[in-house]
């Protein structure tokens, strides 16, 4: 059980760096994709 709170708060800070990054490269977020495999973008 607590694995998966350690996970879902990882995912989350991954999420808001994500987030970060694209409202700074252009303010429009990419497709879900790249949302959910952010190392495919690079």
């Amino acid at each position: 059980m607590t694995r998966v709170v350690v996970d879902l708060a990882v995912a989350r800070h991954l999420a808001d760096i994500a987030v970060a990054h694209y409202r700074r490269a252009g303010g429009r977020p990419v497709s879900l994709r790249g949302h959910l495999y952010p190392a495919g973008k690079k």
